[in-house]
């Protein structure tokens, strides 16, 4: 009865009464600031929701410090990142652990070559340095140690796209050279091999012994 009055009387329900359907209705009350009700939900996907409300109108930055860091979840953080182009990932009231290669790949934009360089070296994965290869080509050209070496030096999806690329002068895209890497065949109108070119064939990768496998396409 409280929070139908007024929802930002949910500050004063105790945490344990704190139902979803009590958090519902003290949102439904609040339309015009629902941010004020998130550090006062206990549930992460009412938490979310307000997020989404608040899209284009609060600074996501800001409503992630509002929520209490055991209710952070990684749909959370991938929102944040989308909306940030990755920066709100930088802040420290965000768990570490959710900071993860999907967030990072959800905070990429085509358009938007900051938001590979707002993620940190260390977060570089192989399928993110791809993704920034694919999207910001010029930026990599000319500062090519954006890359880090670990992952330019590794058997992975980017040295193996790399490969792809020079053996068959294709370009390929990420979902492709995932499914290649993961054990998927990929066909390709020619290829150059250590025996000679081959046409028409579908290529196999096995990472384990970092070995192709041709036949024919069918």
């Amino acid at each position: 009865e409280m929070v139908r009055r007024n929802g930002k009387a949910l500050e004063y329900v105790p945490e344990g009464m704190r139902t979803p359907e009590i958090c519902r209705t003290a949102l439904s009350k609040v339309k015009h600031e629902p941010a004020a009700l998130l550090p006062y939900v206990p549930y992460p996907d009412i938490c979310l929701e307000i997020m989404k409300l608040l899209e284009g109108k609060w600074r996501c930055s800001d409503l992630m410090r509002s929520v209490p860091v055991h209710l952070q979840t990684e749909k959370m953080v991938c929102q944040a990142a989308a909306d940030t182009y990755n920066s709100a990932l930088q802040l420290k009231s965000i768990r570490y652990d959710l900071k993860t290669e999907k967030a990072y790949l959800a905070g990429m934009d085509k358009n938007v070559p900051e938001s590979f360089l707002n993620i940190p070296p260390d977060k570089r994965s192989a399928e993110i340095c791809l993704q920034a290869e694919n999207w910001y080509p010029e930026l990599l050209k000319k500062q090519p140690e954006l890359i880090p070496d670990i992952v330019r030096n590794s058997c992975n999806i980017y040295s193996l796209n790399h490969k792809m690329e020079q053996c068959t002068g294709t370009k390929f895209s990420v979902g492709q050279i995932k499914k290649l890497y993961d054990g998927k065949t990929l066909p390709v109108k020619e290829i150059w091999t250590p025996k000679g070119v081959m046409k028409d064939v579908t290529v196999s990768f096995d990472k384990r012994l970092k070995e192709f496998n041709f036949s024919p396409v069918r």
